[in-house]
């Protein structure tokens, strides 16, 4: 079965997961692997909210829409599944881009659906794919553009946050993605 999908539409894929229940009477394995780069690789700042727009919308939405229409249904069918939301070596190093930001939040919403499938004991489990450097057309990304979304043209400090205590949290993150061994389900874990 297949569909075409623009997985930033939440209507095209809420069609695309009736169809699938519809068709093949369940589904046991979601593969949330849309992704765009754009723009341009000028500083933060300057990248345009079009830029936003359209990577946001297809690779933070494009995962939100997936979960939002797949998940309610898998978890309803009571059977065993997986899913895979595809992120980035970017969304594990700073992210110097709208792209790279945007796995960040990949990896971030995968770590919230980890979590509460967990303290739910759902037959449903998750992982997060980090590729870096995959043979795809994904530099080519800007074919698909809409054109809509198409442009013409404080303190020293970091990381901040209130205390020692969110070192430990910070701390056993990136131990759990180091050793790459599941996540703590609870939050703060």
């Amino acid at each position: 079965m297949t569909l075409r999908t623009d997985v930033s539409d939440p209507d095209a894929v809420e069609a695309l997961a009736r169809r699938a229940f519809e068709a093949l009477g369940g589904v046991h394995l979601l593969c949330n692997n849309a992704g765009v780069l754009g723009g341009h690789q000028d500083p933060i700042w300057e990248a345009t909210l079009n830029d936003w727009r359209w990577i946001f919308g297809v690779n933070v939405w494009g995962v939100i829409h997936g979960l939002r229409s797949f998940v309610p249904r898998m978890l309803e069918a009571g059977n065993e599944g997986w899913i895979v939301n595809t992120a980035s070596m970017g969304g594990l190093v700073p992210g110097n881009s709208p792209y790279g930001v945007s796995k960040h939040a990949v990896v971030a919403i995968t770590e919230a659906l980890y979590s509460h499938l967990r303290t739910r004991d759902a037959p449903v489990g998750c992982s997060v794919l980090c590729p870096i450097y995959v043979k795809t057309q994904i530099l080519q990304a800007t074919r698909n553009r809409p054109a809509d979304l198409t442009d013409p043209g404080p303190a020293n400090q970091f990381y901040i946050w209130p205390g020692d205590t969110v070192d430990t949290i910070v701390k056993t993150r990136f131990d759990h993605i180091l050793s790459r061994t599941n996540p703590d389900p609870r939050p703060f874990g």
